[in-house]
């Protein structure tokens, strides 16, 4: 199975940082819409979907509450 946590925020909603870490993929993916693939430490990814657009750029790296999209 899957291990992970699915969030729906409501339509236009701000999305933000689960945790602190270092942005590794910001923009479209394959129907997924804009998405954000963070790196956090003690190894662990977030992975954000269905973003109307991203506010962060690869390699920055970013605070827990920072707006991705």
């Amino acid at each position: 199975g899957r291990k992970g946590l699915t969030l729906a925020p409501r339509p236009d909603a701000l999305v933000v940082a689960p945790a602190g870490g270092r942005v590794t993929f910001a923009g479209p993916y394959r129907g997924y819409g804009t998405i954000v693939i963070m790196e956090h430490p003690e190894g662990w990814t977030s992975v954000i979907t269905g973003l109307a657009g991203a506010e962060v750029a690869v390699g920055q790296k970013i605070a827990t509450g920072h707006p991705l999209g």
